[in-house]
């Protein structure tokens, strides 16, 4: 875990963590008592090491076809992409650092195989965690089917 805190401290997302989970207690209506013990826990360092390992860098590390023996951090290679609305006289948006679509629909992003759809889904994962003010989970279907959604988070 040493070496993980170093990498994600070096690119800034260590602490952007640290400021997500700030943010989200700082919005957390007080009056919900049945909410505390969870405010309590998210507060600990425990927690906070722990989204950071399971969750985090899993994300943000990734080999390539160049770095096929060791990980590489998202934000040292991403070129910006671009995704556009299905929805008629839609603009292209390009998915880079300060982009995050923040509502409360499903987003489906789609394409064929090596379009950049994961990697965009990466991304899009730290720009949350930077400016956002939910905690973020990314999903990988194939694990999803096999242990269900619940089981994912456990062990992630």
């Amino acid at each position: 875990m040493d070496f993980i805190y170093q990498e994600l401290a070096k690119a800034g997302i260590a602490l952007s963590v640290k400021e997500l989970f700030t943010r989200v207690v700082s919005a957390w209506d007080k009056k919900n008592l049945s909410g505390k013990q969870l405010v309590r826990e998210l507060t600990g360092s425990d927690v906070y090491l722990n989204y950071l390992e399971k969750h985090v860098a899993r994300v943000v590390r990734l080999r390539t076809i160049h770095s096929a023996d060791y990980d590489i951090l998202l934000t040292n290679l991403y070129h910006p992409l671009g995704i556009t609305s299905l929805s008629p006289g839609a603009t292209e948006h390009k998915v880079n650092d300060g982009f995050y679509i923040e509502n409360q629909h499903i987003t489906n992003i789609i394409g064929i195989a090596g379009q950049g759809k994961s990697t965009i889904l990466r991304k899009l994962f730290i720009e949350q965690i930077k400016n956002g003010t939910k905690y973020h989970f990314l999903l990988n279907y194939v694990e999803l089917e096999m242990m269900g959604s619940l089981n994912l988070l456990k062990i992630h």
